[in-house]
């Protein structure tokens, strides 16, 4: 192996002794670092970053669960609903059922059907096993942790723009995000941007400290410039949205009329004079193109008109027409059908394009939460999934609104109830399957699910608790 390799292999292997040596019971919150990070490896298909790090990391857990097929804490929480289990296997059945029906040639196409419904299975496992296994008093940090993660995959990005190349790891051919192999570059800076404001909003909801302020405040101009130079419209306003939503969940209403007057001042600007967005760089004209009503009031709303937005017209089509084809895809779906790379050959743009579209759809790549699990699964699988995610976002949006809750407790319920919400809001336009919503959700309900348990044994403990985690707090 070449240096490259080597420390490649080096820093793999340190990251796996750490895991199954000292994760134990905190071995999920590699799991933020992940899915903050991004990028894949290519293997004919692709392994995301955060599918990796939760096999390293289940696999630490293997002595634990050894030694003690439950982690103490997890025997006073909820238990995990039957819809949610239902869910699980109706996905599992799904991989079989698709598998079945387009008889794959080769461990790629297998592997492209795999990709496809791992969108969806793998929270669903974190939440399994961070049910019976994850220690939640450290998700204050792993929320930090994750700000910070996404601050460094911004940089990264935009290094890009001086340092113009493909960035891989040698050996394993892992793509790092915001490179010209991860779905073009800074388009990478839409997630970036709204996951530093997502997090950012909540802090600021628990703790508004002048430190955290201004610190938090920075974190939100980088976001804001993220946004647009990433070229993401759905993303722009779903971050508008998150600023006014936290500003509400705070009850900072007098904040929330300044904040509300300042942004219809705003596009009550961009629509009187649409052509002022002509100084900006492309990709920020197409961000804030969104928020200007006539659509022929700039030529970035012609060009949009003729490409980005009748692509995703048509394919949202394709997945109603596909949904509704029969009475058996309506109910259980399409499946899931291998990617055919001969499309990429064709050289007539309008061929070229139908094909994409179909390709795309085979794949279950709709490019819209709603159709990305409708199509595929049918009404049973959006129902199920919906269920599951709503059974932990809305718990914690009853503790926001009815519990009063200070500092951090605000800060995580927020993330807990807000972010599933979102999804729900915008899935018709942006979106697949709700990854990071669902760890948040499902985090926060065991976090405070642990810590009314604490306070209620804290009061009252017999001598059966003895030496348990929650005699240890009453005596703390």
């Amino acid at each position: 192996m070449d240096a490259g390799q080597t420390m490649t292999f080096t820093g793999l292997l340190a990251i796996c002794v750490l895991l199954i040596a000292f994760a134990r019971e905190y071995w999920w919150i590699a799991l933020f670092v992940a899915i903050g990070f991004g990028g894949y490896a290519y293997y004919g298909f692709k392994i995301y970053a955060h599918e990796c790090l939760l096999a390293l990391a289940l696999t630490g857990l293997i002595p634990s669960i050894a030694m003690k097929p439950h982690s103490e804490f997890a025997l006073h929480r909820p238990k995990l609903p039957w819809f949610f289990f239902a869910t699980l296997a109706y996905l599992g059945l799904h991989i079989f059922y698709s598998i079945a029906t387009n008889n794959p040639h080769g461990f790629i196409e297998i592997g492209n059907i795999l990709r496809a419904y791992m969108y969806g299975i793998w929270p669903l496992i974190f939440v399994f096993f961070f049910r019976w296994y994850g220690r939640s008093d450290y998700l204050p940090f792993a929320l930090y942790l994750l700000q910070g993660i996404y601050l460094f995959r911004g940089l990264l990005t935009l290094s890009t723009l001086f340092f113009p190349m493909t960035s891989v790891l040698p050996g394993i051919n892992f793509m790092l995000p915001g490179n010209t192999m991860n779905a073009g570059g800074l388009d990478d800076l839409r997630f970036v941007g709204h996951g530093i404001c997502v997090v950012a909003c909540a802090i600021l909801i628990g703790r508004r400290t002048p430190g955290t302020l201004i610190y938090q405040g920075l974190l939100l101009a980088f976001a804001a410039v993220a946004l647009l130079m990433g070229g993401g419209r759905g993303m722009l306003v779903a971050s508008i949205v998150v600023v006014i939503a936290a500003i509400a969940a705070a009850r900072m209403w007098k904040t929330l009329f300044v904040v509300g007057t300042c942004a219809a001042l705003f596009l009550t600007f961009l629509n009187l004079f649409p052509k002022s967005i002509y100084v900006l760089d492309f990709r920020m004209q197409r961000a804030l193109s969104i928020l200007i009503i006539n659509p022929e009031a700039t030529d970035i709303h012609r060009l949009m008109n003729t490409s980005s937005n009748l692509y995703h017209e048509r394919i949202k089509r394709e997945g109603y027409d596909r949904w509704t084809s029969s009475p058996r895809a309506f109910t259980i779906g399409t499946g899931i059908r291998p990617w055919n790379p001969t499309i990429l050959r064709e050289t007539n743009i309008t061929l070229l394009t139908e094909g994409m579209i179909q390709g795309s759809a085979d794949v279950g790549n709709y490019e819209t939460a709603i159709w990305t699990i409708l199509a595929p699964t049918g009404i049973v699988g959006m129902i199920l999934y919906s269920l599951t995610l709503g059974y932990f976002a809305l718990a914690n949006l009853k503790r926001l609104r009815r519990e009063d809750l200070r500092g951090i407790e605000r800060t995580i319920g927020f993330v807990g109830c807000y972010p599933a919400l979102e999804w729900f809001l915008f899935s018709p336009a942006i979106g697949g399957y709700p990854q990071i919503e669902m760890l948040f959700a499902a985090t926060a309900f065991y976090y405070f699910a642990d810590r009314r348990i604490t306070g209620l044994r804290s009061t009252e403990v017999s001598s059966d608790d003895e030496g348990s985690i929650y005699s240890e707090a009453s005596r703390a």
